[in-house]
């Protein structure tokens, strides 16, 4: 039994079903059957304002927006040859082929999976480019790392040859310096502005030190007098160990005495009890 006045009638030409739970387009705003209820099975006229696609732009990654109705392609096509403002000016080829002999270069990185370097297309198969595995690329990654480290060796080579020389030229210069102001021939620095001062002889300013005697002399003089105080200080040193051995003596003597006396009263004390009891 049919009930026309409740429930409604698909808004589709060719199906006009009764339906007791209609579906309303949000954007033609008509009722449909749960068969025509999308927008591309009813052919909805505004359907293109819900099918809203903004793709992105491959080199400049901005967004491309595009007219109602209009592929997305298209719009895109239309951003690359004019309006694209590529910034990082990458390279669209950038993925070179690890074959010998190979200089092809491809668009999308194509990896081995045994040995994880990239190929062109031609090359991408195991079989076209020799592969030896997953050795290949640890092959290329310790070539690589020694010839990192032979350019590291050879540049710190290079910089402490450069710093031994300056410090060789720094040492001769200094040795130079002391030399001179040393040397019997040359008086000692004169301050700018300033008078000379008379100048001495380094053998007068030593002879003056040294009240009179030679070098021998005041050399023996100062070893004794260095041998004089290192064997009072041992004296010293000896007398207060000594001291402070007859001090330990003392005070260890004094306590085996005392526990003696403790333990001789301990002993009269328990006879004496003993002899009470028995009597």
């Amino acid at each position: 039994m049919e009930l026309p006045h409740i429930g409604t009638h698909c808004a589709e030409p060719t199906c006009h079903k009764l339906d007791f739970l209609p579906f309303m387009c949000n954007l033609c705003k008509k009722n449909f059957c749960i068969d025509h209820h999308k927008y591309d099975a009813h052919a909805c006229p505004e359907g293109h304002l819900a099918d809203v696609q903004v793709p992105i732009c491959p080199l400049c990654d901005q967004p491309v927006p595009s007219r109602p109705g209009q592929p997305p392609d298209l719009a895109v096509n239309a951003h690359l040859e004019n309006n694209c403002t590529n910034k990082k000016n990458k390279k669209i080829y950038g993925n070179r082929c690890s074959a010998r002999g190979c200089k092809t270069k491809e668009m999308v990185p194509v990896r081995c999976d045994s040995c994880h370097l990239n190929y062109c297309l031609p090359h991408r198969h195991p079989t076209d480019h020799q592969c030896q595995g997953a050795a290949t690329a640890r092959q290329q990654a310790l070539l690589a790392a020694q010839k990192r480290s032979s350019n590291n060796s050879a540049t710190r080579t290079t910089l402490s040859q450069g710093s031994s020389g300056s410090s060789g030229g720094r040492e001769r210069s200094s040795q130079g310096g002391i030399q001179r102001f040393f040397s019997s021939s040359s008086g000692n620095p004169t301050p700018t502005g300033h008078t000379p001062a008379p100048q001495r002889t380094r053998t007068s300013n030593i002879s003056a030190l040294q009240g009179g005697m030679s070098e021998d002399e005041a050399l023996a003089q100062a070893m004794a007098a260095s041998m004089a105080e290192g064997s009072q200080s041992r004296n010293r040193q000896g007398e207060a160990a000594g001291q402070g051995t007859e001090e330990e003596d003392a005070q260890l003597a004094r306590a085996i005495a005392a526990s003696m006396s403790t333990s001789r009263q301990r002993s009269n004390n328990s006879s004496t009890l003993n002899s009470c009891v028995i009597c």
